[in-house]
C-alpha cells in the first residue's frame, strides 16, 4: 500500500522542476563547467534534491538524505537514484560546481 502522505511532494516538485527548462539549465552548467569533474551527481540532480528539500522542509543532510531513501521506489520518476549523505555534502560544499549555473542577464 502507498503512502498519500508522499504524493503531493512529488506533483508540486515536478511541477516545480517543468517551469526550469532543463535545456537551459544544461547550458548554463555547460557554459560555466559547472559539472566538469562530475561523475555520477550532476547539478540538476544537485538542484532537484535541494528544491525536495525545500518542499519538504528538511534542513540537514540526514533529513534530506532519508527522505529521499524513503522514497526511493518513486525517485526514478524525477530521474534521480538515491543518494549517500556524503555526496550531498561534497557537492554543496563545491558551492556552485566551479562557476554558477544562474542565467546570464
Amino acid at each position: 500500500m502507498r503512502d498519500s502522505s508522499h504524493e503531493p511532494c512529488y506533483t508540486v516538485l515536478s511541477q516545480i522542476l517543468q517551469l526550469v527548462p532543463r535545456h537551459l539549465f544544461e547550458k548554463q552548467v555547460s557554459k560555466h563547467s559547472g559539472d566538469r569533474y562530475v561523475k555520477k551527481f550532476d547539478s540538476f540532480s544537485q538542484f532537484t534534491v535541494l528544491i525536495y528539500a525545500q518542499i519538504r522542509g528538511h534542513d540537514s543532510l540526514r533529513d534530506i538524505t532519508e527522505g529521499l531513501r524513503s522514497q526511493n521506489t518513486e525517485l526514478y520518476h524525477l530521474g534521480l537514484k538515491s543518494v549517500a549523505r556524503s555526496t550531498l555534502a561534497d557537492a554543496n560544499q563545491k558551492g556552485n560546481r566551479q562557476g554558477t549555473a544562474l542565467p546570464d542577464q
